[in-house]
């Protein structure tokens, strides 16, 4: 369960980079005595959390084993005040997307009741058209599902073939929706929020070899210029508030360091603003694009692994 733990470490941190630049935000702030408690208790349980937008409210879904039997429990959790509201949801598996600050959406997986969306008051709205193309089969799966420039994208993997499309759908069709395609061969890819540009990851030969690229393209699937980084693993990615830059984790080779990189969108150029050992979780900007937060997997004493954080300023 350790990727449940960090994934409260990175929503303190947001709620911290948030505050600097909006005095709204006041994160109820813990001893370390409470924060160890609690991310022992998270530990035990089945928690997996996703942050809305503006980091305020965290859609939780807790599975929990009775005998032989796997049971969930969705709920919506105010990062600040720590109140939780009930959604009339049990199923076990699939993923939730924030379509904005005030709505989610919920896949459910294989067999379960498609997709579902829900408002901040724990409301539910069947959504059976969407259902029909992201709801996942024995044949095809959708996952990463991210909202950028008015469009929810994902992944969709169709079987056997084990192929990755990178495919969109009209957040203003969503009623009645219509899957688009932008190009195929995708692992991992991130959108702008408002702009028209799309970094992805790819995998292609080089020397008979096989490696990751990253490449900026957009909204129609066009390169846009050539490879900003190749190595063997790229990931994760994360636009700054403001879309000047990307930043990116890469390992160049394997047992090599691991670096994070930022790509400037004016300058045409990438720095590398970090070392370490293994990223843990998500880049975070800061709403102000000044500074990144890179949390690392640290070895305590040669054993005992613990998560690090890292405030960047970027210049």
């Amino acid at each position: 369960m350790k990727k449940q733990v960090y994934a409260v470490v990175l929503t303190a941190i947001l709620l911290i980079l948030s505050s600097c630049a909006n005095e709204e935000v006041h994160p109820v702030m813990r001893s370390g005595e409470d924060q160890a408690v609690r991310e022992e208790k998270l530990k035990d349980s089945g928690d997996t959390e996703v942050v809305s937008p503006d980091g305020k409210h965290i859609y939780v879904v807790n599975l929990h084993m009775e005998g032989e039997n796997l049971f969930a429990k969705h709920t919506i959790r105010n990062s600040i005040s720590g109140q939780s509201v009930p959604i009339a949801l049990d199923l076990v598996s699939g993923y939730a997307v924030w379509l904005d600050n005030e709505h989610v959406l919920y896949i459910g997986g294989i067999g379960e009741e498609g997709v579902t969306q829900i408002d901040m008051q724990g409301h539910m709205t069947s959504m059976p058209a969407l259902s029909k193309i992201m709801a996942p089969t024995e044949l095809k799966q959708t996952e990463r599902a991210t909202i950028g420039n008015d469009r929810l994208y994902y992944l969709e993997t169709n079987y056997p073939r084990n192929v990755h499309d990178l495919k969109y759908i009209e957040l203003s069709q969503m009623d009645a929706p219509a899957a688009h395609q932008v190009r195929g061969e995708v692992s991992l890819f991130q959108p702008m929020k408002a702009g028209h540009m799309i970094s992805v990851v790819t995998t292609r030969s080089h020397l008979d070899e096989l490696k990751q690229e990253l490449i900026l393209i957009d909204s129609n699937g066009k390169d846009q210029g050539a490879a900003l980084a190749i190595g063997a693993a790229i990931g994760p990615m994360a636009w700054s508030p403001d879309e000047s830059k990307l930043a990116y984790g890469m390992l160049e080779k394997a047992g090599s360091t691991y670096q994070i990189s930022v790509f400037d969108l004016k300058a045409g150029s990438s720095s590398v603003v970090f070392e370490g050992s293994r990223l843990i979780g998500d880049l975070l900007w800061s709403p102000d694009s000044s500074r990144l937060s890179v949390t690392i997997e640290r070895s305590k004493d040669g054993l005992e692994r613990q998560p690090e954080t890292n405030i960047i300023q970027i210049k």
